[in-house]
């Protein structure tokens, strides 16, 4: 009877003791994601809010920059109303932002909320997440947790490196005209030659 009540009690404590690097973990894709998520969709994007190319890398590029300068400030807040408290803000305001990014009819709209109300939302998260692990996980757990968030920014950045947004922005742009020519990732076999040479 001992042994059978041991398996389910491992068991939750093993959900308990990763769950908050998933939920973590899952919040820096997002946010990682998010930065050339609109690459994916710019000819559909163009076709519904009947606007341009330009327009559109103006909400591209203000998302990133508005995550780079607030992000110490996020940090700073965290330290002084409480890391938790911060991340839990950041994902209300980073939803609010992508619902009403969503919905946007104009550029504009677009812009506040993709741009400015996610990137805020970010801005808060960001710092957060890698807090919020070294407070949670210690020793060899903590190296695991740690490991896995780097190997989530690093990859997906190192993939959206690969795919050169400004590359991929031309390659919707000609498929538009009917001009569609696949092309070559800027940095093919960095991850074999890293690994042969390590």
């Amino acid at each position: 009877m001992e042994q059978t009540a041991d398996v389910p009690q491992s068991k939750q404590s093993f959900v308990k003791k990763w769950l908050p690097l998933l939920v973590l973990g899952l919040a820096v894709l997002i946010i990682v994601i998010d930065t050339t998520l609109l690459n994916v969709s710019l000819g559909s994007i163009i076709r519904d809010l009947k606007t341009t190319l330009q327009s559109l890398q103006w909400v591209i590029a203000a998302y990133s920059l508005t995550l780079a300068a607030l992000t110490i400030t996020g940090g700073r807040l965290g330290d002084l109303f409480g890391r938790k408290k911060m991340f839990i803000t950041g994902a209300i305001i980073f939803a609010g932002g992508s619902f009403l990014a969503s919905i946007s009819h104009s550029v504009g709209h677009l812009l506040i909320g993709e741009s400015i109300i996610e990137g805020m939302g970010a801005a808060l998260m960001m710092p957060a997440t890698a807090s919020l692990l070294i407070a949670t996980y210690h020793g060899r757990d903590r190296a695991v947790a740690d490991g896995d968030r780097q190997v989530l920014v690093g990859d997906v950045g190192m993939a959206e490196h690969d795919l050169d947004p400004a590359r991929v922005q031309a390659a919707i742009v000609d498929g538009l005209s009917g001009n569609l020519q696949p092309c070559e990732p800027r940095h093919a076999g960095v991850g074999r030659r890293f690994l042969v040479e390590r």
